[in-house]
């Protein structure tokens, strides 16, 4: 079957003149993000145990985000873009939704690998992800960009703040980092 997406794949509450818009399933009032929100809200739903987005200025991560679920934007050429339409090649990704953390992890190591459909896929080996879960994450070095935190404020900072001390007794190092180059971000998106 096919899910709705926004029109083009570029926008961000998919929404379009041939389908409509995709609502929130956690709350119909809401929307599901974009511009993959049909995949997302699907898995949401529990309609499918998985499905599939396109990712070039945020259209996996913001629909997961909205609907509650796991999306994963991966590693340029991780995975192959073969069969899908480009948009900004050097930004455009393909990556899963899932319900849950492991079946994410599987869905990347059953996908990922060289496509000679794709140049751009990574002729890389590829890790056995969910076999690495084993909850172990001590030593883990966690850079917190204080360019992010400055505008993270009320609820969202409150969490932040509360994983970063879980994250710290699980014994990880976390630290301050800066991404000067952050205000710059937007303005160079819309140039490449």
């Amino acid at each position: 079957g096919a899910l709705n997406m926004g029109e083009y794949a570029y926008d961000f509450v998919t929404e379009n003149a041939h389908d409509g818009a995709t609502r929130n399933p956690r709350d119909l009032a809401r929307s599901a993000g974009g511009s993959s929100g049909g995949s997302s809200a699907a898995v949401a739903a529990g309609l499918v145990p998985f499905s599939l987005g396109t990712d070039t200025n945020g259209s996996i991560r913001v629909p997961s985000s909205f609907c509650g679920i796991w999306g994963r934007k991966p590693t340029e050429g991780r995975l192959s873009r073969a069969g899908s339409f480009p948009f900004v090649d050097s930004l455009d990704h393909i990556g899963p939704f899932s319900r849950n953390v492991k079946d994410s992890a599987t869905l990347l190591e059953v996908m990922a690998g060289r496509d000679p459909m794709d140049s751009t896929s990574a002729a890389a080996p590829v890790p056995h992800y969910a076999a690495q879960m084993d909850g172990n994450v001590r030593g883990m070095k966690i850079g917190l960009p204080v360019e992010y935190m400055k505008h993270a404020t009320g609820d969202t900072a409150d969490r932040i703040h509360a994983a970063v001390e879980k994250l710290r007794g699980m014994g990880c190092e976390v630290r301050d980092i800066s991404l000067p180059s952050t205000d710059y971000a937007i303005a160079t998106y819309y140039i490449i």
